[in-house]
């Protein structure tokens, strides 16, 4: 959905004209007009203004999204929230400040591993070792 089409929708979701959304931005109606059919676009201002007053954000004016339209409630849901302790905090942290070291020791691992088999290339390719190719794939 498009600048244009969410202005629509929202300015129809409040009941207003395109006159009443006018007077509430200081502009005119021509502009509201310009702006629903998308022959311009509001400057920074207006959209920060737009935002304030449908209570939505300039993200949600300014992307374009292919998606369903967005549903808005005035309320706050308490129940989607997740209280965290000081001591829960510090538990997660100490559990992560653990893994540290062995996150450290898998992370060289994999980045030094080829090193190992350029290293037996080079000592074959100079005939230091002798390799087969049983010897080589293991």
């Amino acid at each position: 959905m498009i600048f244009a089409d969410k202005l629509i929708q929202l300015r129809k979701r409040e009941g207003w004209s395109q006159e009443d959304l006018a007077a509430k931005l200081n502009v005119s109606r021509q502009s509201v007009s310009k702006w629903e059919g998308a022959t311009s676009v509001p400057d920074l201002d207006k959209i920060m203004k737009l935002s304030e007053i449908f209570s939505v954000t300039t993200d949600y004016l300014l992307k374009d999204s292919m998606g369903e339209t967005i549903e808005y409630s005035d309320t706050y849901d308490s129940s989607q929230t997740c209280t965290v302790t000081v001591e829960e905090a510090n538990e997660y942290m100490d559990l992560v400040n653990r893994l540290v070291p062995i996150r450290s020791i898998f992370i060289a691992s994999y980045v030094l591993s080829p090193l190992t088999l350029i290293l037996l290339s080079i000592l074959t390719d100079c005939g230091v070792i002798e390799l087969t190719e049983e010897q080589a794939a293991a």
